[in-house]
């Protein structure tokens, strides 16, 4: 759900998608932009992880106790390769709310201005991507699927 706030206008509604809500939701607490800091930051645990869930759970009663608790851990297997930097974004979104990053504070944040904190070990998520999707130029590649496109297209010219 989304809604447009005033300048200083807070909400205590509870809406959001399990898994994705913050503590204060949960709460009833009155808030305003941080609970979508948090929702980011489970976004980011579960693309960092491979789809781990920060607070996995059998019953949504047992879900709200591990968010409000702020049950998770960046330390099993799948984060083997994830950099510092990026398990520490995680850990300063998944916090209580007077902790919590703000957007602009996030998007400052060392992961996103570093560009060597997104290299990921051999095993790691960023390695076959890139194998499978070599991002690195070949223009000879580039220069034989172009001829071969235009002689496609030629077929169907007027």
């Amino acid at each position: 759900m989304a809604r447009e706030l005033a300048s200083e206008e807070t909400v205590n509604e509870y809406c959001g998608s399990l898994g994705y809500i913050a503590p204060e939701i949960y709460k009833r607490e009155h808030y305003r932009f941080e609970v979508d800091m948090f929702s980011f930051g489970v976004i980011l645990f579960r693309l960092l992880s491979g789809g781990e869930k920060p607070f996995p759970a059998t019953s949504e009663g047992a879900l709200r106790r591990a968010t409000e608790g702020l049950e998770y851990n960046v330390d099993s297997n799948a984060w083997k390769d994830v950099s510092p930097s990026a398990k520490q974004l995680v850990q300063k979104l998944l916090v209580a709310r007077e902790e919590r990053l703000n957007a602009h504070e996030a998007l400052h944040h060392e992961w996103f201005l570093d560009s060597s904190a997104f290299e990921i070990g051999p095993t790691g998520p960023r390695h076959s991507f890139d194998h499978k999707y070599n991002s690195e130029p070949n223009y000879k590649d580039a220069a034989a699927n172009r001829s071969s496109s235009e002689s496609a297209l030629s077929r169907f010219s007027i």
